[in-house]
């Protein structure tokens, strides 16, 4: 059974194994089909009826009818020619869309943001995403030889992506101005962005006054229950002494919360307000065991990076209430 969904951005194909006692042909609206197919008690008996009409029958007695329409109506994706193909391990990939997509820009932001910036890296391929307060980049190795492409692929193929991928390699395929991703018997065809990603080398900083390390897990559980107290702007007042680090929130007439985490530090104490759902995010997408944050001035962009991730995260300070 080949079953092809489209919402003209972007193209599903799935490849299947059933019993077919006669070929043919039906378009099904989407949404009707799986909302059968997850209620369905058992395995699943397709027919065509007349008046373009589609029979499902499963268990001992459960019958949809479902309305359908000519297949010549179903708007085809044209095949991509002239690529360059690239070859990685699912989970490789699975983690880099991880990694990077808590900080793709919505949508009614800045329409070049609203994506992945894919470009060549010293180990692979490399996934960049910023929403203008935020920025991460995480690195894969690919197999075979990488290709010079910069490319932009939009918010709701990342999405569809990350649910199509498992452990499986993964072969991507980028034209022009579409990608193909193939996975075993599944592909997506998607257009990309045609849009100019910044140059994000601009914002990473090259020098740092401090250098912080911890514990992930403690850093992660520690900003998360602080960051629960700390209302609608989600700051958190951070500061940084030779031994410890001390994570700090007040919600007005509510809350005055400080909890505390072990860490060491190479440079003068600090303290610093921090978007407490950015850090956390951050720290909860990274896969080792050491953080390490590097900060400036108060008001200078943060660096994070994990032992055993090739992963980076930049995130901005807030201003002190």
């Amino acid at each position: 059974l080949t079953v092809r969904a489209t919402d003209t951005k972007m193209t599903y194909i799935g490849r299947f194994d059933c019993n077919v006692e006669e070929p043919g042909t039906i378009a099904i609206d989407a949404v009707n089909l799986l909302t059968t197919a997850v209620n369905a008690p058992d395995l699943c008996d397709i027919s065509t009826l007349p008046n373009l009409r589609v029979q499902v029958k499963s268990g001992r007695s459960f019958v949809n009818k479902i309305p359908s329409y000519a297949p010549n109506e179903w708007p085809a994706a044209p095949p991509i020619t002239g690529g360059q193909s690239i070859t990685i391990a699912g989970s490789v990939l699975g983690r880099m869309i991880a990694q990077v997509a808590i900080s793709i820009a919505p949508e009614d932001n800045k329409y070049g943001l609203n994506g992945v910036h894919v470009e060549p890296s010293a180990i692979g391929i490399r996934f960049v995403s910023t929403d203008g307060n935020r920025l991460t980049y995480a690195d894969g190795p690919v197999d075979g030889e990488v290709p010079r492409i910069r490319t932009l692929i939009p918010q709701a193929a990342i999405n569809a992506m990350a649910n199509l991928i498992g452990a499986d390699e993964v072969k991507l395929t980028f034209a022009p101005t579409a990608c193909l991703v193939e996975v075993g018997r599944q592909s997506l065809q998607f257009r990309l962005l045609e849009a100019d990603f910044p140059d994000y080398r601009q914002v990473l900083p090259t020098s740092y006054k401090r250098v912080v390390t911890g514990n992930r897990a403690e850093w992660a559980s520690t900003f998360a229950r602080v960051t629960a107290f700390s209302g609608d702007a989600h700051q958190v007042d951070l500061t940084i002494s030779a031994d410890e680090g001390r994570a700090g929130a007040r919600k007005v007439d509510a809350a005055d919360v400080v909890d505390a985490m072990t860490s060491t530090l190479d440079g003068e104490p600090m303290r610093v307000a921090i978007n407490g759902t950015f850090i956390g995010a951050a720290l909860d997408g990274m896969t080792g065991e050491t953080v390490t944050m590097r900060l400036g001035d108060p008001l200078s962009p943060i660096e994070l990076t994990c032992s055993g991730d090739t992963a980076l995260w930049i995130v901005m300070p807030v201003r002190m209430d």
